[in-house]
C-alpha cells in the first residue's frame, strides 16, 4: 500500500513539475510576442515618421511657441511615435512673398539662357576653325556621356585646321566616333596620336543652312524665356496671394519688361551672327 502511495506521490509531483515547465515557457512566449509586438510598432511609427520626413523636408526640433518673424519658413517636430507626433507650423499668412526677389530669380534665369545661346552660337562652324565648334560634342567613355573639352585638348593648327589631342590613348576610336556622329561636316583623320578636323570653306549653299540653325537656337532661347516669364507670373499668382491686385500687377508688368528687354537681347545677337556669317 505504501509503494501504491509513493508512486502516486512521485505521478502528481511529475505532473505538476510538468505543469510548471509549461506555464513557465507559456509565459516566455508571452513575454517574446510582446517584444516582438513592440518592434513591430515602433518600426511602423518610424516608416510612418520617415514618410512624412520625406514629404516636408529637412526636419529639425523646434519650440512648440509660435515664431515672431513673419519671414521665417514653417518648422514642424515629428516624434517617431505616432500617438506623440507633435506638429507647430505657422500659418501660410506668416509666409512673405517677395515680389522683388521673383523678378531677381527670373533676370537671373534668363541671363542664364543668354549665355547659353552665345554658346550654341559659337558652335557654329563658320569656316574658320575655332575650338567653340566641338563645344557641343560628347563622348561616350565609360558608360558616361562626356564633353570632348573634358578628355582631350583641342588646338587650332594652319586657321583652317583643328588638331583633337585625347589625354587617354585607348578612347581614340571613341572619340573618332563621336566626331563622326556630331554630323560636322568635316571628316575626322586619326594618325593614332590626334586627330585632325579640316575646316572647309563656306559654300552658299552651307552659310544659307548655318544661317538657319542661327536663327533656330534664337528661337529655342525665346521659347525659354517665355517659360521663365510664365513661371514667374504663376509664382505670384499662387503664392503672392497676399498682395494688392496693384502690387501683382506690378510685378507682372516689370517681368514683361525684363522680358521684352531679354527678347529685343537675343534678336541683336541672332543679327550679330548672321551678318557674320554672311560677311565670310
Amino acid at each position: 500500500m505504501s509503494n501504491k502511495v509513493q508512486q502516486g506521490c512521485k505521478s502528481r509531483c511529475r505532473t505538476t513539475t510538468y505543469l510548471a515547465y509549461l506555464l513557465f515557457r507559456s509565459a516566455m512566449m508571452m513575454m517574446m510576442m510582446t517584444r516582438l509586438f513592440r518592434m513591430l510598432v515602433t518600426c511602423a511609427a518610424l516608416c510612418v515618421w520617415s514618410s512624412d520626413a520625406f514629404a516636408c523636408g529637412p526636419l529639425k526640433p523646434v519650440s512648440l511657441r509660435s515664431s515672431s518673424s513673419v519671414n521665417e519658413r514653417p518648422e514642424v517636430f515629428f516624434s517617431p511615435f505616432p500617438r506623440r507626433r507633435v506638429v507647430a507650423m505657422m500659418s501660410s499668412e506668416g509666409v512673405e512673398f517677395d515680389p522683388k526677389a521673383e523678378v531677381a530669380q527670373a533676370e537671373e534665369k534668363m541671363a542664364k539662357s543668354v549665355e547659353s545661346l552665345k554658346t550654341n552660337l559659337q558652335s557654329l562652324r563658320t569656316g574658320r576653325a575655332s575650338p567653340d565648334i566641338l563645344s557641343r560634342v560628347t563622348v561616350e567613355y565609360y558608360g558616361a556621356e562626356t564633353p570632348l573639352n573634358q578628355l582631350a585638348s583641342i588646338s587650332v593648327s594652319s586657321g583652317t585646321q583643328l588638331v583633337v589631342s585625347p589625354y587617354d590613348k585607348s578612347s581614340m576610336k571613341d572619340v573618332e566616333a563621336a566626331l563622326t556622329a556630331a554630323n560636322l561636316g568635316m571628316t575626322p583623320n586619326n594618325d593614332g596620336d590626334v586627330i585632325r578636323l579640316n575646316v572647309p570653306a563656306l559654300t552658299e549653299d552651307r552659310r544659307k543652312d548655318i544661317i538657319k540653325q542661327a536663327k533656330a537656337i534664337g528661337e529655342d532661347a525665346k521659347v525659354a524665356i517665355r517659360n521663365i516669364r510664365r513661371s514667374a507670373n504663376d509664382d505670384v499668382k499662387k503664392l503672392g496671394k497676399d498682395l494688392s491686385e496693384d502690387q501683382k500687377k506690378d510685378t507682372n508688368d516689370t517681368i514683361q519688361k525684363v522680358t521684352d528687354a531679354t527678347i529685343k537681347q537675343i534678336d541683336t545677337i541672332v543679327s550679330d551672327k548672321q551678318k557674320e556669317l554672311m560677311k565670310l
